[in-house]
């Protein structure tokens, strides 16, 4: 079965996501328009193991505007499932999950920087805030600082996350003292992204 950006097994991306937001958080009781599409998913025979007992809609604990999928394995564990890659047909790379990993290690000085700076550096707006790294990039921070293979780790967290180490207790050290943060709101984040990869 191919993998389309808009396709999921027939079923399409924007009806999906509709009823992925229309839900409540909580075990899914109708499945079968989840199996439709999950079943897409490049990794869906590791990501099932020994079986789905069920399929539940969480939050995302790093954007609570953000909704995932969990499967429940017939065995008791758990594991995240995205069901955007169901329709790109694209799984995470290394290099992406690891980044994750590395912005989730150092998400309580966002959060600090946020709670102690609460207007937008660029428009002096109040509301619908975001802490933003100026230069260098987080991309070239977490480029330059080097982990071994296989850091992080995956299934029971939203996500990777490094595993505890002396790495991770570095790297944390290396952003507190080289990261260059600002607040921008969401308007003003978004336009600077968009600036930016216009720009290359």
């Amino acid at each position: 079965m191919g993998h389309q950006e808009h396709k999921g097994g027939g079923v399409n991306k924007t009806q999906f996501k509709a009823l992925l937001y229309r839900l409540p958080l909580g075990k899914v009781q109708d499945v079968e328009p989840f199996m439709t599409v999950l079943q897409n998913h490049p990794e869906y025979t590791n990501k099932v193991g020994a079986g789905i007992d069920s399929i539940s809609i969480r939050m995302n604990r790093r954007n609570k505007a953000a909704r995932e999928l969990y499967i429940k394995r017939i065995d008791g564990s758990e594991i995240d499932i995205s069901w955007v890659t169901c329709f790109t047909g694209k799984a995470k790379s290394y290099k992406s999950l690891l980044q994750s990993a590395m912005r989730e290690a150092i998400s309580p000085q966002i959060l600090e920087f946020l709670k102690l700076n609460r207007v937008c550096n660029k428009c002096g707006a109040r509301s619908h805030l975001e802490v933003d790294h100026l230069e260098p990039s987080f991309k070239k921070l977490s480029s330059i600082f080097e982990f071994p293979p296989q850091v992080f780790l995956d299934g029971k967290h939203n996500g990777p996350v490094l595993q505890e180490s002396d790495e991770k207790i570095k790297w944390i050290k290396f952003h507190s003292e080289n990261a260059r943060l600002q607040v921008l709101c969401k308007s003003c984040h978004k336009d600077k992204t968009f600036n930016r990869d216009r720009n290359g």
